[in-house]
């Protein structure tokens, strides 16, 4: 069953594109508790918790 239109993001694409926005937001404010407020069509695209991790190279977000 199609839940999206045919020309809609898809849900990896959205994921991906969430993950890429948390990060950058983590690496301007390494040293900051943030909280990101979101639809549960966001939580839909990510389908599994994540961890965030600083490294030497940034942020990376890793599924649990």
């Amino acid at each position: 069953m199609q839940h999206l239109p045919a020309d809609a993001e898809q849900w990896h694409e959205t994921g991906a594109r969430a993950a890429r926005a948390v990060g950058a937001w983590l690496d301007r404010y390494p040293d900051s508790m943030l909280l990101f407020v979101t639809h549960a069509g966001l939580f839909d695209a990510l389908h599994v918790p994540y961890l965030w991790q600083a490294g030497a190279q940034g942020w990376t977000c890793n599924a649990l």
